[in-house]
């Protein structure tokens, strides 16, 4: 691990600053219930997302906002997997979107708006021939296992002794999203102590990073 890129993360954390105010779900309340009593959470606009260009294994539940992000991720994570593994995925994994609950300070939590995802991985399905033709034509050498079915997950990834392809496929997805204003705010992953299987993903009102990347 890399303790002092972690420390930093913490200190971006720490000074995160307001995102700017052009969002649906900006305006919501984001205080927490009085002590010793359970949120309160509206399903209003919530809907079940399967996925825009990319399936999810499960749908999710998430605000109707927070799912025209998503739709434009998926196509950010198939550009990186193609670059990479030669095809985009075929599934993607998560632990969750809408959770009734509050954050670690006592505030809401994004979940609890439907305003984040947890990623947890990606299936990919095995080459076809003209997968294949077109990886050879990039030069991509893939290794018989990358060419036959496989997942990649946070998890695994972010070990020491994860495979380099897929802290490669992580690092590209997460250095090319966050950037990105119009996808996701709030970014909190390994070696997080609570996100060390997944990568959470939130349209907050704050715009900060909470991980360390893997490649």
């Amino acid at each position: 691990m890399r303790p002092v890129v972690w420390l930093i993360a913490i200190a971006l954390l720490a000074c995160a600053s307001p995102a700017r105010a052009d969002y649906a779900l900006d305006a919501l309340d984001r205080e927490g219930p009085e002590q010793g009593k359970k949120p309160v959470c509206s399903r209003e606009d919530l809907v079940t997302y399967r996925g825009t260009t990319l399936k999810y294994a499960a749908p999710a539940s998430v605000h109707r906002a927070f799912a025209e992000r998503l739709a434009r991720f998926e196509k950010i994570v198939e550009e990186v997997a193609i670059e990479v593994y030669g095809r985009a995925p075929s599934r993607l994994h998560h632990a969750g979107g809408f959770m009734c609950r509050t954050s670690w300070r006592g505030r809401m939590s994004e979940h609890a708006f439907g305003n984040a995802l947890d990623v947890a991985g990606f299936s990919f399905t095995a080459m076809s021939k003209a997968d294949l033709a077109r990886a050879k034509a990039r030069g991509l050498d893939l290794e018989a296992s990358r060419r036959r079915a496989f997942r990649v997950d946070v998890g695994d990834t972010w070990r020491e002794n994860g495979k380099a392809d897929a802290k490669r496929f992580f690092a590209l997805l997460l250095a090319r999203t966050r950037p990105r204003h119009d996808l996701f705010r709030g970014i909190i992953g390994p070696p997080d102590p609570a996100h060390t299987t997944h990568l959470h993903l939130d349209a907050g009102r704050w715009a900060f990073s909470r991980y360390v990347s893997p490649g």
